[in-house]
């Protein structure tokens, strides 16, 4: 079984944006938006379905705690919320 590694601060950065995805997909601006690829559909599936909270629940962090290992049944999932969340994140006002 393959395993996908990322960042500590990368997952900590993305499934605390997806908290917000569903008010930024929702007050979006389209006329900012430049990429055609972003999809309603796979939108309402990563909100429907509450994607970040199941990754928060099947993730771990690696031996010495400087990654998360995610299992590769979500690593899918995984992606398509970093997708959309730097997406639409990048058109509002968000404090680094």
């Amino acid at each position: 079984m393959i395993f996908l590694k990322v960042e500590k601060e990368e997952f900590k950065r993305v499934i605390n944006d997806a908290s917000h995805l569903e008010y930024n997909y929702i007050h979006r601006d389209l006329e900012k938006i430049t990429d055609p690829n972003l999809k309603d559909e796979e939108v309402e599936y990563l909100i429907v379905n509450q994607i970040h909270h199941r990754l928060l629940k099947s993730s771990h962090r690696s031996l010495f705690g400087n990654k998360i290992i995610i299992k590769s049944i979500d690593e899918k999932d995984y992606k398509l919320l970093r997708y959309y969340v730097e997406a639409l994140s990048e058109n509002h006002y968000r404090i680094k």
